[in-house]
């Protein structure tokens, strides 16, 4: 599984958690639209992305980024 796909996964696996309807939401754009306006209605928070590959582009990291500027971000990097 590529590592955007492994994204789009979590990021639906996310939505339901908030209670979102990712079934009304065909494209992973949506899905993240609509998490990016159900984190700006509520407070701080922590966006933990865990066990990423050490050889990640910085292209990716920046897109597993908090979606919000309400959200700081901790990156835990796997080990080779």
């Amino acid at each position: 599984m590529t590592l955007e796909a492994l994204r789009t996964r979590q990021m639906r696996s996310l939505a339901i958690a908030l209670g979102l309807d990712v079934g009304r939401m065909p494209e992973a754009g949506q899905v993240d639209a609509a998490i990016r306006e159900k984190l700006e209605t509520s407070g701080q928070y922590l966006w933990v992305v865990d066990d990423v590959p050490h050889d990640v582009t910085g292209a990716m990291v920046r897109r597993w980024q908090a979606p919000t500027s309400k959200g700081r971000t901790l990156i835990t990097i796997r080990n080779q």
